[in-house]
């Protein structure tokens, strides 16, 4: 049986690209969501420029949250938990270098 690697590349090619560009679009739209976030938190004058703040994140997922927050650089600490009634994507979490916890509330 003859396997066509050509094909084959180009199929992982696309894989990639449309992760890639899944990638780019999470990245932007946890980005706003941060934004809009500390917007909000700054209005309500609760948080102030050296401020730290501890934020649980009650529905994790992947971390996506925390990720964003540490890539904008914000003063905080973010414990994510992981609901019991979602897949355990926890080991997720702790590669990305965070805490969590997987709850049952």
């Amino acid at each position: 049986m003859y396997l066509d690697f050509g094909a084959v590349w180009t199929e992982l090619q696309a894989s990639w690209a449309f992760w890639g560009v899944l990638h780019i679009y999470m990245q932007n739209a946890w980005k706003r969501r941060v934004e809009f976030y500390w917007k909000q938190l700054k209005t309500a004058k609760q948080v102030e420029q050296n401020s730290i703040r501890n934020i649980m994140d009650m529905n994790a997922n992947l971390g996506g949250f925390a990720a964003a927050l540490r890539a904008m650089n914000m003063p905080v600490w973010v414990m994510n938990v992981v609901p019991y009634s979602s897949p355990n994507s926890l080991k997720v979490v702790y590669d990305r270098g965070f805490i969590g916890s997987y709850h049952n509330w």
